[in-house]
Protein backbone atom coordinates (compact mmCIF):
# COMPACT_ATOMS: atom_id res chain seq x y z
CA UNK A 1 0.00 0.00 0.00
CA UNK A 2 1.43 3.38 -1.05
CA UNK A 3 1.88 5.45 2.09
CA UNK A 4 3.42 8.56 0.55
CA UNK A 5 1.45 11.60 1.66
CA UNK A 6 -0.15 13.86 -0.94
CA UNK A 7 0.42 17.63 -0.96
CA UNK A 8 -3.19 18.13 0.10
CA UNK A 9 -2.69 15.97 3.18
CA UNK A 10 0.58 17.65 4.10
CA UNK A 11 -1.08 21.08 3.88
CA UNK A 12 -4.14 19.87 5.80
CA UNK A 13 -1.94 18.43 8.54
CA UNK A 14 0.09 21.66 8.67
CA UNK A 15 -3.09 23.71 9.05
CA UNK A 16 -4.22 21.43 11.86
CA UNK A 17 -0.91 21.89 13.62
CA UNK A 18 -1.29 25.65 13.20
CA UNK A 19 -4.77 25.51 14.69
CA UNK A 20 -3.41 23.85 17.80
CA UNK A 21 -0.61 26.42 17.93
CA UNK A 22 -3.22 29.19 17.88
CA UNK A 23 -5.21 27.67 20.75
CA UNK A 24 -2.09 26.83 22.74
CA UNK A 25 -0.55 30.28 22.18
CA UNK A 26 -3.62 32.05 23.51
CA UNK A 27 -3.97 30.12 26.74
CA UNK A 28 -0.26 29.65 27.40
CA UNK A 29 0.85 33.16 26.41
CA UNK A 30 -2.01 35.37 27.60
CA UNK A 31 -4.12 33.58 30.20
CA UNK A 32 -1.74 34.14 33.12
CA UNK A 33 -1.58 37.90 32.50
CA UNK A 34 -5.36 37.96 32.09
CA UNK A 35 -5.74 36.26 35.46
CA UNK A 36 -3.20 38.41 37.34
CA UNK A 37 -3.70 41.85 35.78
CA UNK A 38 -7.37 41.88 34.71
CA UNK A 39 -9.20 39.30 36.82
CA UNK A 40 -7.06 40.17 39.86
CA UNK A 41 -6.27 36.60 40.93
CA UNK A 42 -3.11 35.92 42.96
CA UNK A 43 -0.16 34.79 40.81
CA UNK A 44 0.93 32.02 43.18
CA UNK A 45 -2.62 30.64 43.35
CA UNK A 46 -2.81 30.62 39.56
CA UNK A 47 0.52 28.81 39.31
CA UNK A 48 -0.59 26.14 41.77
CA UNK A 49 -3.94 25.72 40.03
CA UNK A 50 -2.29 25.27 36.63
CA UNK A 51 0.15 22.69 37.99
CA UNK A 52 -2.67 20.76 39.64
CA UNK A 53 -4.56 20.71 36.35
CA UNK A 54 -1.55 19.29 34.55
CA UNK A 55 -1.16 16.50 37.11
CA UNK A 56 -4.73 15.42 36.34
CA UNK A 57 -3.82 15.73 32.68
CA UNK A 58 -1.25 13.00 33.08
CA UNK A 59 -4.01 10.57 34.02
CA UNK A 60 -6.43 11.77 31.35
CA UNK A 61 -3.75 11.41 28.65
CA UNK A 62 -3.40 7.68 29.25
CA UNK A 63 -7.16 7.22 29.41
CA UNK A 64 -7.77 9.10 26.15
CA UNK A 65 -4.87 7.29 24.48
CA UNK A 66 -6.49 3.97 25.34
CA UNK A 67 -9.84 5.15 23.96
CA UNK A 68 -8.16 6.07 20.68
CA UNK A 69 -6.47 2.66 20.51
CA UNK A 70 -9.88 0.98 20.96
CA UNK A 71 -11.45 3.08 18.19
CA UNK A 72 -11.80 1.41 14.79
CA UNK A 73 -14.04 3.16 12.27
CA UNK A 74 -14.03 3.72 8.52
CA UNK A 75 -12.80 7.25 9.30
CA UNK A 76 -9.90 5.84 11.30
CA UNK A 77 -8.87 5.96 14.94
CA UNK A 78 -7.91 9.59 15.49
CA UNK A 79 -9.98 11.69 13.09
CA UNK A 80 -13.39 10.99 14.71
CA UNK A 81 -12.06 12.24 18.05
CA UNK A 82 -10.68 15.41 16.48
CA UNK A 83 -13.97 16.26 14.77
CA UNK A 84 -16.01 15.51 17.88
CA UNK A 85 -13.94 17.49 20.38
CA UNK A 86 -12.79 20.59 18.49
CA UNK A 87 -16.08 22.55 18.93
CA UNK A 88 -15.85 22.13 22.70
CA UNK A 89 -12.19 23.17 22.61
CA UNK A 90 -13.14 26.49 21.04
CA UNK A 91 -15.92 27.05 23.58
CA UNK A 92 -13.65 26.19 26.52
CA UNK A 93 -11.02 28.72 25.39
CA UNK A 94 -13.58 31.53 25.37
CA UNK A 95 -14.99 30.55 28.78
CA UNK A 96 -11.50 30.64 30.31
CA UNK A 97 -11.21 34.32 29.37
CA UNK A 98 -14.64 35.20 30.76
CA UNK A 99 -14.14 35.35 34.54
CA UNK A 100 -17.13 37.29 35.98
CA UNK A 101 -15.83 40.53 37.50
CA UNK A 102 -18.70 40.59 40.00
CA UNK A 103 -17.32 37.52 41.79
CA UNK A 104 -15.24 37.62 44.94
CA UNK A 105 -11.54 36.72 44.85
CA UNK A 106 -12.22 33.13 45.88
CA UNK A 107 -15.14 32.90 43.46
CA UNK A 108 -12.92 34.03 40.60
CA UNK A 109 -10.32 31.41 41.49
CA UNK A 110 -12.99 28.69 41.58
CA UNK A 111 -14.37 29.79 38.20
CA UNK A 112 -10.86 29.92 36.73
CA UNK A 113 -10.11 26.44 38.09
CA UNK A 114 -13.27 24.88 36.65
CA UNK A 115 -12.92 26.43 33.19
CA UNK A 116 -9.18 25.82 33.02
CA UNK A 117 -9.64 22.16 33.98
CA UNK A 118 -12.35 21.78 31.33
CA UNK A 119 -10.07 23.41 28.73
CA UNK A 120 -6.88 21.52 29.50
CA UNK A 121 -7.76 18.28 31.28
CA UNK A 122 -10.78 17.38 29.14
CA UNK A 123 -11.20 18.89 25.67
CA UNK A 124 -7.62 19.91 24.83
CA UNK A 125 -6.42 16.48 25.94
CA UNK A 126 -8.92 14.66 23.72
CA UNK A 127 -8.43 16.87 20.67
CA UNK A 128 -4.65 17.18 20.90
CA UNK A 129 -4.10 13.51 21.72
CA UNK A 130 -6.04 12.54 18.62
CA UNK A 131 -4.02 14.97 16.49
CA UNK A 132 -0.72 13.69 17.87
CA UNK A 133 -1.81 10.12 17.11
CA UNK A 134 -2.85 11.10 13.57
CA UNK A 135 0.59 11.53 11.98
CA UNK A 136 1.87 7.99 12.72
CA UNK A 137 -1.47 6.67 11.44
CA UNK A 138 -1.21 8.61 8.18
CA UNK A 139 1.97 6.89 6.99
CA UNK A 140 4.82 4.59 7.96
CA UNK A 141 7.10 6.42 5.52
CA UNK A 142 9.62 8.32 7.65
CA UNK A 143 10.32 11.00 5.01
CA UNK A 144 6.61 11.68 4.50
CA UNK A 145 6.08 12.06 8.24
CA UNK A 146 9.06 14.41 8.45
CA UNK A 147 7.70 16.52 5.56
CA UNK A 148 4.29 16.83 7.22
CA UNK A 149 5.80 17.74 10.59
CA UNK A 150 8.14 20.19 8.91
CA UNK A 151 5.27 21.88 7.04
CA UNK A 152 3.37 22.29 10.30
CA UNK A 153 6.39 23.78 12.02
CA UNK A 154 6.85 26.18 9.10
CA UNK A 155 3.29 27.57 9.15
CA UNK A 156 2.92 27.51 12.96
CA UNK A 157 5.39 30.35 13.62
CA UNK A 158 3.46 32.58 11.22
CA UNK A 159 0.43 32.17 13.47
CA UNK A 160 2.49 32.85 16.59
CA UNK A 161 3.96 36.03 15.11
CA UNK A 162 0.59 37.25 13.93
CA UNK A 163 -0.94 36.65 17.35
CA UNK A 164 1.99 38.39 19.07
CA UNK A 165 1.37 41.59 17.12
CA UNK A 166 -2.43 41.70 17.04
CA UNK A 167 -3.68 40.03 20.23
CA UNK A 168 -3.18 42.96 22.61
CA UNK A 169 -4.59 45.54 20.14
CA UNK A 170 -7.63 43.28 19.80
CA UNK A 171 -7.92 43.17 23.60
CA UNK A 172 -7.89 47.00 23.68
CA UNK A 173 -10.75 47.10 21.17
CA UNK A 174 -13.07 44.24 22.14
CA UNK A 175 -11.70 42.96 25.45
CA UNK A 176 -10.05 39.74 26.57
CA UNK A 177 -13.12 37.56 25.96
CA UNK A 178 -13.57 38.95 22.46
CA UNK A 179 -9.91 38.30 21.65
CA UNK A 180 -10.22 34.69 22.83
CA UNK A 181 -13.36 34.23 20.70
CA UNK A 182 -11.61 35.48 17.56
CA UNK A 183 -8.74 33.03 17.88
CA UNK A 184 -11.00 30.19 19.05
CA UNK A 185 -12.89 30.40 15.74
CA UNK A 186 -9.65 30.52 13.74
CA UNK A 187 -8.20 27.51 15.59
CA UNK A 188 -11.46 25.58 15.21
CA UNK A 189 -11.54 26.10 11.44
CA UNK A 190 -7.93 25.02 10.92
CA UNK A 191 -8.23 21.87 13.02
CA UNK A 192 -11.46 20.87 11.28
CA UNK A 193 -9.77 21.26 7.87
CA UNK A 194 -7.05 18.90 9.09
CA UNK A 195 -9.53 16.25 10.17
CA UNK A 196 -11.42 16.42 6.88
CA UNK A 197 -8.38 16.65 4.61
CA UNK A 198 -6.24 13.76 5.88
CA UNK A 199 -6.46 9.97 5.72
CA UNK A 200 -5.29 7.22 8.05
CA UNK A 201 -3.40 4.34 6.41
CA UNK A 202 -1.23 2.36 8.83
CA UNK A 203 -4.31 0.70 10.31
CA UNK A 204 -5.94 0.04 6.90
CA UNK A 205 -5.33 -2.56 4.17
CA UNK A 206 -5.40 -2.16 0.39
CA UNK A 207 -9.20 -2.27 0.45
CA UNK A 208 -9.40 0.50 3.10
CA UNK A 209 -10.53 -2.03 5.69
CA UNK A 210 -9.35 -1.81 9.30
CA UNK A 211 -6.42 -4.08 10.12
CA UNK A 212 -4.74 -4.82 13.42
CA UNK A 213 -8.07 -4.05 15.03
CA UNK A 214 -7.32 -6.08 18.12
CA UNK A 215 -8.66 -4.31 21.16
CA UNK A 216 -5.88 -4.49 23.70
CA UNK A 217 -6.98 -4.20 27.36
CA UNK A 218 -5.81 -1.04 29.09
CA UNK A 219 -3.55 -2.91 31.51
CA UNK A 220 -1.88 -4.71 28.63
CA UNK A 221 -1.52 -1.45 26.69
CA UNK A 222 0.15 0.17 29.68
CA UNK A 223 2.48 -2.80 29.99
CA UNK A 224 3.62 -2.49 26.36
CA UNK A 225 3.98 1.28 26.62
CA UNK A 226 6.04 1.33 29.81
CA UNK A 227 8.24 -1.53 28.61
CA UNK A 228 9.12 0.68 25.62
CA UNK A 229 12.16 2.51 26.99
CA UNK A 230 11.89 5.21 24.35
CA UNK A 231 8.36 6.03 25.51
CA UNK A 232 9.73 6.89 28.95
CA UNK A 233 12.57 8.98 27.52
CA UNK A 234 10.33 10.89 25.12
CA UNK A 235 7.69 11.52 27.78
CA UNK A 236 10.34 13.36 29.81
CA UNK A 237 11.72 15.09 26.71
CA UNK A 238 8.30 16.50 25.90
CA UNK A 239 7.85 17.60 29.52
CA UNK A 240 11.16 19.45 29.30
CA UNK A 241 10.31 20.98 25.93
CA UNK A 242 7.01 22.34 27.15
CA UNK A 243 8.41 23.61 30.44
CA UNK A 244 10.63 25.93 28.39
CA UNK A 245 7.76 26.86 26.07
CA UNK A 246 5.45 27.46 29.02
CA UNK A 247 8.04 29.70 30.65
CA UNK A 248 8.95 31.77 27.60
CA UNK A 249 5.41 32.13 26.24
CA UNK A 250 3.86 32.80 29.65
CA UNK A 251 6.60 35.20 30.69
CA UNK A 252 7.05 36.90 27.31
CA UNK A 253 4.56 39.71 27.93
CA UNK A 254 6.04 40.40 31.37
CA UNK A 255 9.59 40.36 29.97
CA UNK A 256 8.72 42.79 27.17
CA UNK A 257 6.92 45.22 29.46
CA UNK A 258 8.87 45.05 32.71
CA UNK A 259 12.43 44.17 31.58
CA UNK A 260 12.59 45.60 28.06
CA UNK A 261 10.33 48.53 28.95
CA UNK A 262 7.57 48.20 26.33
CA UNK A 263 4.86 45.52 26.06
CA UNK A 264 4.76 46.12 22.29
CA UNK A 265 8.20 44.49 22.08
CA UNK A 266 6.45 41.16 22.63
CA UNK A 267 5.66 40.76 18.94
CA UNK A 268 9.17 41.73 17.88
CA UNK A 269 10.73 39.36 20.40
CA UNK A 270 8.69 36.54 18.92
CA UNK A 271 9.67 37.69 15.43
CA UNK A 272 13.37 37.23 16.19
CA UNK A 273 12.65 33.94 17.91
CA UNK A 274 10.59 32.48 15.07
CA UNK A 275 12.11 34.10 12.00
CA UNK A 276 15.01 31.60 11.92
CA UNK A 277 12.45 28.80 11.76
CA UNK A 278 11.28 29.92 8.33
CA UNK A 279 14.85 29.65 7.05
CA UNK A 280 15.50 26.36 8.83
CA UNK A 281 12.37 24.82 7.33
CA UNK A 282 13.99 24.83 3.89
CA UNK A 283 17.13 23.06 5.09
CA UNK A 284 15.79 20.65 7.71
CA UNK A 285 14.79 17.81 5.34
CA UNK A 286 18.22 17.86 3.69
CA UNK A 287 19.99 18.04 7.06
CA UNK A 288 18.03 15.11 8.50
CA UNK A 289 18.61 13.07 5.37
CA UNK A 290 22.37 13.65 5.56
CA UNK A 291 23.01 13.59 9.30
CA UNK A 292 19.94 11.84 10.72
CA UNK A 293 17.32 13.19 13.10
CA UNK A 294 19.31 12.44 16.25
CA UNK A 295 22.34 14.58 15.36
CA UNK A 296 20.21 17.46 14.12
CA UNK A 297 18.15 17.50 17.32
CA UNK A 298 21.30 17.35 19.45
CA UNK A 299 22.64 20.39 17.60
CA UNK A 300 19.35 22.13 18.35
CA UNK A 301 19.83 21.59 22.07
CA UNK A 302 23.31 23.14 21.99
CA UNK A 303 22.17 26.24 20.10
CA UNK A 304 19.15 26.72 22.36
CA UNK A 305 21.33 26.72 25.48
CA UNK A 306 23.67 29.30 23.96
CA UNK A 307 20.71 31.50 22.96
CA UNK A 308 19.15 31.43 26.42
CA UNK A 309 22.49 32.35 28.00
CA UNK A 310 22.88 35.42 25.79
CA UNK A 311 19.33 36.58 26.57
CA UNK A 312 19.89 36.27 30.31
CA UNK A 313 23.28 37.98 30.33
CA UNK A 314 22.24 40.93 28.17
CA UNK A 315 18.53 41.30 28.96
CA UNK A 316 18.61 45.13 28.86
CA UNK A 317 20.19 45.24 25.38
CA UNK A 318 17.60 44.79 22.65
CA UNK A 319 20.17 43.99 19.89
CA UNK A 320 21.86 41.31 22.00
CA UNK A 321 18.55 39.86 23.13
CA UNK A 322 17.58 39.68 19.46
CA UNK A 323 20.79 37.79 18.67
CA UNK A 324 20.12 35.37 21.52
CA UNK A 325 16.57 34.82 20.29
CA UNK A 326 17.78 34.13 16.74
CA UNK A 327 20.28 31.54 17.97
CA UNK A 328 17.63 29.98 20.20
CA UNK A 329 15.17 29.99 17.30
CA UNK A 330 17.56 28.06 15.07
CA UNK A 331 18.05 25.51 17.82
CA UNK A 332 14.38 25.28 18.74
CA UNK A 333 13.20 24.40 15.23
CA UNK A 334 14.45 20.80 15.15
CA UNK A 335 13.37 20.36 18.77
CA UNK A 336 9.79 21.35 18.02
CA UNK A 337 9.62 19.70 14.59
CA UNK A 338 11.56 16.46 14.68
CA UNK A 339 10.29 15.39 18.08
CA UNK A 340 6.88 14.75 16.53
CA UNK A 341 8.40 12.87 13.62
CA UNK A 342 10.46 10.83 16.08
CA UNK A 343 7.28 9.83 17.90
CA UNK A 344 6.42 7.66 14.89
CA UNK A 345 9.77 5.93 15.37
CA UNK A 346 8.91 5.30 19.03
CA UNK A 347 5.60 3.71 18.03
CA UNK A 348 7.34 1.64 15.34
CA UNK A 349 9.89 0.47 17.92
CA UNK A 350 7.07 -0.72 20.18
CA UNK A 351 5.54 -2.74 17.33
CA UNK A 352 8.97 -4.12 16.43
CA UNK A 353 9.79 -5.07 20.01
CA UNK A 354 6.48 -6.47 21.23
CA UNK A 355 4.45 -7.16 18.09
CA UNK A 356 1.71 -4.78 19.27
CA UNK A 357 1.01 -1.31 17.89
CA UNK A 358 -0.55 0.99 20.52
CA UNK A 359 -0.55 4.32 18.68
CA UNK A 360 -2.83 6.26 21.00
CA UNK A 361 -1.31 5.11 24.26
CA UNK A 362 2.23 5.70 23.02
CA UNK A 363 1.28 9.11 21.63
CA UNK A 364 0.10 10.01 25.11
CA UNK A 365 3.75 10.70 25.97
CA UNK A 366 3.46 13.83 23.82
CA UNK A 367 0.18 15.00 25.30
CA UNK A 368 1.40 14.07 28.78
CA UNK A 369 4.58 16.05 28.22
CA UNK A 370 2.68 18.99 26.74
CA UNK A 371 0.30 19.26 29.66
CA UNK A 372 2.68 18.49 32.52
CA UNK A 373 5.47 20.58 31.02
CA UNK A 374 3.22 23.57 30.42
CA UNK A 375 1.78 23.17 33.91
CA UNK A 376 5.19 23.10 35.54
CA UNK A 377 6.26 26.09 33.44
CA UNK A 378 3.12 28.01 34.42
CA UNK A 379 3.62 27.08 38.07
CA UNK A 380 7.24 28.26 38.01
CA UNK A 381 6.05 31.51 36.41
CA UNK A 382 3.33 32.08 39.00
CA UNK A 383 5.48 31.14 41.98
CA UNK A 384 8.44 33.11 40.62
CA UNK A 385 6.34 36.23 40.14
CA UNK A 386 4.96 35.87 43.66
CA UNK A 387 8.40 35.31 45.22
CA UNK A 388 9.73 38.31 43.33
CA UNK A 389 6.96 40.49 44.76
CA UNK A 390 5.09 41.04 41.50
CA UNK A 391 2.06 43.34 41.89
CA UNK A 392 -0.47 43.07 39.07
CA UNK A 393 -2.04 46.47 39.74
CA UNK A 394 1.28 48.35 40.03
CA UNK A 395 2.36 50.75 37.26
CA UNK A 396 5.99 49.68 37.70
CA UNK A 397 7.47 46.58 39.26
CA UNK A 398 10.14 46.30 41.97
CA UNK A 399 13.74 45.38 41.19
CA UNK A 400 13.24 41.90 42.66
CA UNK A 401 10.16 41.31 40.50
CA UNK A 402 12.06 42.40 37.37
CA UNK A 403 14.96 40.11 38.31
CA UNK A 404 12.54 37.20 38.76
CA UNK A 405 10.98 37.84 35.33
CA UNK A 406 14.44 37.96 33.75
CA UNK A 407 15.46 34.63 35.28
CA UNK A 408 12.18 32.94 34.38
CA UNK A 409 12.53 34.02 30.74
CA UNK A 410 16.18 33.00 30.27
CA UNK A 411 18.18 31.19 32.94
CA UNK A 412 15.52 28.72 34.07
CA UNK A 413 14.73 27.48 30.53
CA UNK A 414 18.48 27.32 29.82
CA UNK A 415 18.99 24.89 32.70
CA UNK A 416 15.92 22.85 31.76
CA UNK A 417 17.10 22.59 28.13
CA UNK A 418 20.51 21.35 29.29
CA UNK A 419 18.80 18.56 31.22
CA UNK A 420 16.89 17.63 28.06
CA UNK A 421 20.09 17.43 26.04
CA UNK A 422 21.62 15.01 28.55
CA UNK A 423 18.51 12.82 28.45
CA UNK A 424 18.39 12.84 24.65
CA UNK A 425 21.84 11.20 24.56
CA UNK A 426 20.02 7.94 25.39
CA UNK A 427 17.44 8.19 22.57
CA UNK A 428 19.29 7.58 19.31
CA UNK A 429 16.59 5.84 17.28
CA UNK A 430 18.40 6.46 13.98
CA UNK A 431 20.75 3.57 14.68
CA UNK A 432 18.01 0.97 14.81
CA UNK A 433 15.44 2.45 12.38
CA UNK A 434 16.38 0.33 9.30
CA UNK A 435 16.14 -2.90 11.29
CA UNK A 436 12.85 -1.81 12.86
CA UNK A 437 11.21 -0.92 9.53
CA UNK A 438 12.38 -4.14 7.87
CA UNK A 439 11.02 -6.28 10.71
CA UNK A 440 7.66 -4.49 10.74
CA UNK A 441 7.26 -4.93 6.98
CA UNK A 442 8.14 -8.60 7.28
CA UNK A 443 5.63 -9.18 10.09
CA UNK A 444 2.83 -7.41 8.24
CA UNK A 445 3.44 -9.38 5.06
CA UNK A 446 3.30 -12.59 7.08
CA UNK A 447 0.05 -11.51 8.76
CA UNK A 448 -1.63 -10.64 5.47
CA UNK A 449 -0.47 -13.96 3.96
CA UNK A 450 -2.24 -15.88 6.72
CA UNK A 451 -5.50 -13.96 6.29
Amino acid sequence: MNQKLSLKEIISYALGNTGYVVIYMIFSGYLTMYYTDFAGIDAAAIGSMMLLARIFDGVSDLFVGHLIDKTNTRWGKARPWIMGSVPFLAIALVLSFAVPQSMSGSGKLIYATITYFFLTVVVYTICNMAFITLLPLMSTDAQSRTKAANAGAFIGPIAVLSISYVAMPIVEKIGWTGMAAVFAVIGFAMILICALGTKERTNMNENNEVINAERIPVKESLKYVFKNKYFIIFAFLFIISYITQGLTQGCGLYFARDVMGDINYFGTLNLFGFLPMFVCAFFLPALTKRFGKWKVVMGGYVLSIIGYAIIGLFAESFPLVAIGLIIKGVGAFPLTTLMYALLGDVIDYGEYKFGKRVDGMTSSCVSFGTKVGTGIGSAILGWGLSLGGYAGAAATQSATAVAAIRAIYSYVPMVVTAIGMILYCFANLDKISPEVQAKIAENRMATEAHE
